[in-house]
């Protein structure tokens, strides 16, 4: 029987709009009643997963920045994996050379250098899973969901390495998608980091124990959960790690091929309420 239910967000428990469907949350709110827990495991910092849970009233566990933090519902602090700054400068360092976008994750918020790059990779995303969106309403949606990410600027990532803050991970997106991004992977070497993907533009670096399904299982040891009563539901290579480890890994009809291999079950995709048809498929049986 399950108990605890661990849920992706981007690709998975959210729209493509960046909102949690109202049959979602009718559906997450029918399992809480039954007294099952129901958790975020995200690539998403704390700051960018806040504020669509409070949109949607939600209260819940988060895995955050793929395992990088676990927080209880309450929101207190259980975990915490930091990359090491000396091994985040030498990140910094690489991938200014080789002017990449990418942005940093730390214990207060998330960091970009330029607004007006991060809107383009936003429109970008959205041409590839909501091609039939005019340009002026991907542009629309692009500066609505950059408001709800809360990102913070800085001239310098340098800079962050002088504050007391921890790194927690790293984001590289690139238009090139893995053409050129698997290269960037395997060129990184360092054997205290993990790196995955929850988009295939794009390549997400943390260190080495922050993975969602370390996160998964530390969450379930620490109070009580039978990794084999708990279902996890993904799309992309960073819920892999989780999908591997629970008794019921559920893929999104959007999931890559990995995701899927991975699952037990098949749901709808993320446009059609997944999850929800997930939770009925198991609950209503």
């Amino acid at each position: 029987m399950i108990q605890l239910i661990v849920s992706d967000m981007d690709g998975t428990l959210l729209a493509n709009n960046g909102h949690i469907a109202q049959p979602t949350l009718d559906a997450i709110h029918n399992i809480q009643e039954k007294g099952i827990t129901f958790m975020i495991a995200s690539g998403r910092g704390l700051s960018e997963i806040t504020p669509i849970l409070e949109e949607a009233k939600l209260k819940v566990p988060i895995i955050s920045s793929n395992g990088a933090q676990i927080f209880n519902e309450h929101g207190d602090l259980i975990v915490e994996h930091a990359i090491p700054k000396h091994i985040a400068k030498s990140l910094i360092d690489r991938f200014d050379t080789d002017n990449l976008y990418y942005e940093i994750t730390t214990t207060s918020g998330v960091f970009s250098k330029s607004k007006e790059d991060r809107i383009e990779h936003a429109i970008h995303h959205l041409k590839l899973v909501h091609p039939s969106l005019s340009i002026e309403e991907m542009k629309e949606q692009a500066e609505e969901q950059l408001i709800k990410l809360n990102l913070r600027y800085v001239k310098d990532f340098n800079e962050l390495l002088d504050q007391n803050d921890t790194i927690l991970k790293f984001i590289v997106m690139d238009q090139r998608g893995m053409t050129f991004l698997d290269p960037l992977r395997q060129a990184i070497t360092n054997k205290d980091l993990t790196i995955t993907s929850s988009f295939h533009t794009n390549i997400e670096i943390n260190a080495k124990k922050s993975t969602k399904g370390e996160a998964v299982r530390t969450f379930a040891e620490r109070y009580g959960f039978n990794l084999q009563e708990v279902m996890a539901l993904g799309d992309n290579s960073n819920d892999l790690s989780m999908l591997r480890i629970v008794g019921y890994p559920v893929a999104m009809g959007n999931a890559n091929n990995k995701a899927k291999s991975i699952a037990k079950y098949i749901t709808d995709t993320n446009e059609q309420y997944g999850v929800a048809k997930a939770i009925q498929h198991y609950f209503n049986h």
